[in-house]
């Protein structure tokens, strides 16, 4: 502003309203000092005042406009220069947003509207439905750093300022693009005109980098507005007001000035890294190439359209067009005889003004408070159905994640934290070993020789014994070299998931060898593969395992646990329930364990794990332990985790283990449901398929565990991109008396750490779920799933006041390996308080046929799922009078907890 002041001749005088208070003023902060007088203090002493920046803090000035008493509104001028979001750091955000409106309903005369850059106004509309007239008015580009030495090597160099933590920095120095890396200060547009080029892959909308740069004649190579966003979509680049631009739909770019048309002619666009480092850049045309003699590897002039004589030429007539406009805004004021830079102004020499359009095109602007409230509900749903575009867009991208993306991706999380020095750094002549550990974990399976459809894994499928053999014995040498490769105390980092898939497999292969050779067991085939091994190898292997051990679970062997015997032995008893809740979930949980004992008649020991004494209060724990065959445990005490359910069943005292969710109703006794699946006796494990929500995206799975079994790539959904979600986990079984089951459930674990999960997993994976089928894949364990995905169990859909027969609304349902109703997750139904209305409306349940996506209505609630078949035929199943009895007795019992509160049923029964 001094800048624009001076050439118009002007005199003005700054003031820092910081100790007035923080960044983002409450409205009650605002009416004290009003109040107290400061607000017509200053309109008193001044013509015009101008909020540069950061609107929130001139909130005083504005909200005076609005006072019922006149005398306490500011008469001076008020100019609001919008260059940064109108709302930031606002706490009371529906207040604020409702006062903007009010400012653009009833202009006050003396409040005037302006910007730097388009998505200001924008933004304005689409949170407050505010949309003022604005005048555009750019920075100067004014700059008063003088040039700095830039060696002659450097300057045939372009320059980059990317963070070195950034997958962007990774990718450019991997993919060799030469470019000068500074960070920090570069020395300002004067120095960056020195250099070949300058590389930005912008973080604001807006920037007086980018201007000053333009009136410098700075050679400037910028992502094409496509490539920006697969860059943003991929989570490759941070840009933090994507949330909102994106809104604007296909026409985002226009609202960010470095895909202006007024600027575009005097920048360069590059539509992927490859055309950045080799060939061509996009003209001042979005949409056309043309190809540039020069490149970033060449020593060729760059610059074709002699941006570095053009773009301060056509800036300055762009700069005076802005100074023209501030003249044309104080002419509104009534100012007269204003030049610019000493030549006389006429009035109408400035730029246009202009207003943001609605979300809605359709949509007319609210003039009453009524008005208001129903167009702000309907922009509510507006901005979240732009939100779930905006997510199923990101999905679509990272589909489309490449290897070399990927890598960088997780690269760059490992340097962002702040213990990166302190990880594992694997030695890069081990980055392929994953091929050769999946063929070894496929030969420990018994694979070699047989069928496609007779294996899991599939990695030596049409090989003959000779070839196997040779295969063997060269990834068995592989492999104990990496092992051997590891230092001991050295973490493997949370978003290092690539680096952990090598160590985990190659600690499951030896441990399994030296926990069958110690346990004698002679077919072992595992035991083979160290067999042939040099005796010393085998004496190493034998004293190295506890370190590795520590290795790959430090979390796990640390404490409790000196290493897999110690944890091994700790599984005293046959077969027992795990429940995990805490007070939240007290009055849930306890509810199931009376079903499992009252109706179900099931005896079985139960283990309540807690997560901290904060967790479950001591009330609550002395009434679990006044049932019979109920014992709680404090997770804590034997793993410092966040995510208690797989490490609950991990630290259970049982062999055998039937997880079950605190919401989940069982419809037959769990106990001789174990005993009776032909899945849990093969593989140690029963899981459940979950409902197909949505297509899904496979590509980071793949990536970091390389080579997905024959299995997962034809029977599961995951692999096939029919579904982003493949399990539910309301209900598991697990037999710890199987070593194969515990490496899968230490690995499950490793995937559920806090870290691990901020480290970028959470990106990809809905809660825990995914992660017990997933690390069992990871470690090429065999498994399966119960046929047939989840369907619903509740009533017949009505539409239209016609009963739809081949659709059901009601909580998830399963069904058992032989088609019987198994459980029904009623999470939905409990936390709206609904279990009653359920209970007396169940009369049908569904098992879906297919399992593609576009079979569920979440339109209503609770959600429908409906069958192919028209009249659900196959699929829509009445319930039986047992089922309802059944759920009768649970409902019962529900009702005596809640309404007669559970300390009094435990009284009066126990």
């Amino acid at each position: 502003m001094v800048q624009v002041t001076t050439r118009l001749n002007l005199t003005f005088q700054t003031f820092n309203p910081g100790f007035l208070g923080g960044l983002g003023m409450k409205g009650d902060r605002a009416d004290s000092i009003i109040n107290d007088g400061l607000v017509r203090l200053m309109c008193e002493s001044t013509d015009v005042i101008i909020v540069a920046d950061t609107m929130p803090d001139a909130r005083p000035l504005f909200q005076s406009l609005v006072r019922e008493n006149q005398l306490e509104r500011c008469k001076a001028n008020i100019v609001i220069e919008l260059t940064t979001r109108f709302d930031w750091g606002v706490p009371d955000q529906e207040e604020y947003y409702k006062l903007n409106w009010k400012l653009a309903a009833n202009p006050p005369p003396n409040l005037f509207w302006v910007t730097n850059n388009a998505f200001e106004p924008l933004d304005l509309s689409y949170e407050a439905l505010a949309t003022p007239q604005f005048r555009m008015l750019r920075p100067t580009g004014h700059s008063e750093l003088q040039a700095q030495t830039v060696s002659p090597a450097d300057q045939n160099l372009a320059m980059c300022r990317e963070e070195e933590h950034s997958a962007i920095f990774a990718i450019m120095r991997r993919m060799d693009i030469p470019f000068k890396h500074v960070n920090g200060g570069y020395g300002g547009p004067k120095t960056l005109a020195k250099y070949k080029a300058f590389i930005e892959f912008p973080y604001q909308v807006s920037t007086m980098k980018l201007y000053e740069n333009l009136a410098a004649g700075v050679v400037m190579l910028f992502p094409s507005k496509d490539f920006f966003r697969e860059l943003i979509e991929k989570d490759l680049h941070a840009f933090g007001p994507w949330d909102k631009i994106s809104r604007a739909g296909d026409n985002w770019h226009l609202a960010m000035d470095y895909y202006n048309p007024d600027i575009a002619p005097y920048v360069y666009y590059f539509q992927s890294f490859e055309q950045c480092k080799f060939s061509s850049f996009l003209n001042s045309s979005l949409n056309s190439v043309t190809l540039v003699k020069a490149m970033l590897t060449s020593d060729a002039e760059l610059d074709s359209k002699n941006v570095r004589e053009n773009a301060p030429k056509a800036y300055q007539k762009l700069v005076k067009k802005m100074l023209h406009g501030w003249a044309d805004l104080f002419g509104e004021m009534g100012f007269t005889g204003i030049t610019v830079d000493g030549e006389k102004h006429e009035p109408g020499m400035g730029v246009q003004v202009f207003r943001a359009p609605l979300y809605d095109p359709e949509s007319k602007f609210p003039t009453t408070e009524a008005e208001y409230e129903t167009s702000a509900d309907k922009l509510d749903q507006w901005r979240q159905e732009k939100r779930n575009e905006r997510v199923k867009a990101a999905r679509f991208a990272r589909a489309r994640i490449t290897d070399l993306e990927m890598e960088a991706y997780t690269t760059s999380l490992e340097r962002k934290n702040p213990q990166a020095k302190k990880f594992m750094i694997i030695d890069p002549k081990f980055a392929n070993i994953d091929l050769a550990l999946i063929s070894l974990l496929d030969f420990v399976n018994g694979e070699s020789g047989k069928l496609e459809n007779e294996v899991y894994g599939g990695s030596l499928l049409g090989k003959s014994a000779e070839d196997v053999a040779r295969q063997v014995k060269e990834a068995v040498d592989y492999a104990y070299s990496f092992l051997m490769s590891l230092k001991p105390n050295v973490a493997i980092g949370p978003s290092n998931y690539a680096g952990a898939a090598k160590v985990l497999r190659s600690f499951r292969i030896f441990h399994t060898a030296l926990f069958d050779q110690k346990h004698g067991n002679a077919d072992s085939l595992a035991v083979s593969l160290i067999g042939s091994m040099p005796s010393d190898q085998q004496k190493v292997l034998a004293q190295k395992v506890k370190t590795w051990s520590k290795i790959a679970y430090p979390w796990a062997f640390s404490n409790r646990y000196s290493g897999m015997d110690d944890l091994i032995e700790s599984f005293t008893k046959p077969r027992g329930v795990v429940l995990s809740f805490g007070n939240g979930g007290f009055v849930q949980g306890l509810l199931t364990i009376l079903h499992l004992r009252k109706v179900l008649s099931c005896n079985l020991p139960v283990e309540v794990f807690y997560n901290g004494l904060q967790d479950l209060d001591s009330e609550k724990l002395e009434a679990l332990a006044r049932i019979d065959g109920v014992k709680t445990r404090n997770l804590q005490e034997v793993f410092t985790v966040f995510n208690s359910k797989p490490f609950a069943i991990l630290a259970s005292s049982f062999k055998e283990v039937i997880y079950l969710d605190d919401d989940v109703i069982l419809f037959q006794n769990p106990d001789e449901v174990a005993s009776k699946s032909a899945l849990f006796k093969q593989y140690g494990t029963l899981f459940f398929k979950g409902r197909s929500f949505e297509f899904g995206n496979s590509q980071w799975v793949r990536w970091f565990i390389k080579s997905p079994s024959v299995f997962a790539n034809s029977a599961g959904r995951y692999f096939k991109n029919l579904s982003k979600d493949e399990m539910e986990a309301s209900l598991m079984l697990f037999d710890k008396s199987r070593l194969a089951v515990v490496h899968g459930l230490l690995a499950t674990c490793y995937l559920n750490l806090r870290e691990v999960r901020e480290g970028g997993l959470d990106k990809h994976l809905t809660g825990d779920k995914e992660t017990y089928w997933l690390a069992l894949e990871l470690l090429r364990i065999p498994h399966k799933f119960v046929p047939g995905i989840a369907g619903a169990a509740g009533s017949l859909q009505v539409k239209d006041g016609e009963v739809v027969k081949n659709s059901v609304c009601g909580p998830q349902s399963h069904l058992d390996e032989w088609g019987e109703l198994l459980h029904v997750n009623t999470r939905s139904a409990r936390y709206n308080n609904e279990l009653d209305k359920w209970e007396k409306s169940l009369s049908h349940y569904i098992a879906p046929l297919s399992e593609e996506p576009g079979h569920i209505d979440a339109t209503v609630q609770p959600w429908c799922v409906s069958g192919t078949d028209a009249n659900g035929k196959g699929e829509v199943h009445e319930v039986t009078r047992a089922h309802k009895d059944l759920l009768l007795r649970v409902r019962e019992l529900d009702m005596e907890l809640r309404h007669e509160s559970w300390k009094h049923y435990l009284d009066s029964h126990l």
